[in-house]
């Protein structure tokens, strides 16, 4: 089973993408401050496929760690095989479709 992390996973975007990524046998983490006291995910939230994390993402990493760290903290949080890509997508808080079609289909 493949482990996706989405940041802001409350969002629009991000509950669409959750449901779509569980309806296709994902395993999910979202990550969200819930900020806007969203409610977009309570209607998957009993999946057992899906983790909440109610947090701010920069709560989760060292600020201004070095890659060795921040690797360390995703391998925690279940992400094993953590890219290069994925590093810097903590590091900076952004990836391109293209990045991120790299990062699922490894």
């Amino acid at each position: 089973m493949i482990k996706v992390l989405i940041t802001g996973g409350a969002g629009y975007i991000g509950s669409i993408l959750s449901e779509e990524l569980l309806k296709n046998d994902y395993q999910v983490t979202v990550v969200d401050n819930f900020m806007y006291n969203q409610t977009s995910l309570n209607h998957i939230i009993g999946n057992k496929k899906i983790e909440v994390i109610n947090s701010d993402v920069r709560n989760l990493i060292i600020s201004g760690g070095t890659e060795k760290e921040i690797e360390s903290k995703a391998k925690e949080a279940g992400m094993l095989n953590l890219s290069e890509v994925g590093v810097n997508l903590l590091k900076n808080g952004t990836i391109s479709f293209g990045e991120l079609e790299r990062v699922i289909s490894e």
